[in-house]
């Protein structure tokens, strides 16, 4: 599974918890409109789980201190793929750099462009954009 598709998997997961506490937030709150206060009850309300996080009123507990971070995940940089470096390696053989662009693929560690990682797919487009400018 790819990047972009877990980060919306969580996002998605995101949304349906606080989808949930939300709604047990509206069931304690009509269930504690329906009590009513009595010289019994000392002291306030407790406060429901589904407030715990994002509120300003203070935990009972020292474990709740921090709430986490509930800001939405930032879409990750768009990765490098096959198509994109045999695109810019392709323009360079045709430039007559070929002899580059297979040394560049053995120094990725492979003996043709299609077994090379994807994890060095920016560094191969790093270095195939140095040779266009003439920097290699």
């Amino acid at each position: 599974m790819d990047f972009q598709a877990r980060n919306n998997l969580i996002n998605a997961w995101n949304q349906a918890a606080a989808y949930a506490c939300e709604q047990a937030q509206a069931l304690e709150d009509d269930w504690y409109e329906q009590v009513e206060d009595h010289a019994g009850m000392i002291g306030d309300h407790p406060i429901p789980a589904a407030r715990l996080v994002g509120t300003s009123e203070p935990s009972r507990s020292p474990a709740h201190e921090e709430t986490p971070d509930m800001s939405p995940v930032a879409e990750p940089e768009p990765a490098v793929t096959l198509e994109d470096v045999r695109g810019v390696l392709a323009q360079l053989s045709a430039q007559g750099h070929t002899a580059k662009v297979r040394e560049l693929i053995v120094e990725a560690g492979a003996d043709k462009l299609s077994a090379v990682d994807p994890v060095k797919f920016g560094w191969l487009l790093e270095r195939a954009k140095e040779i266009a400018d003439g920097t290699v």
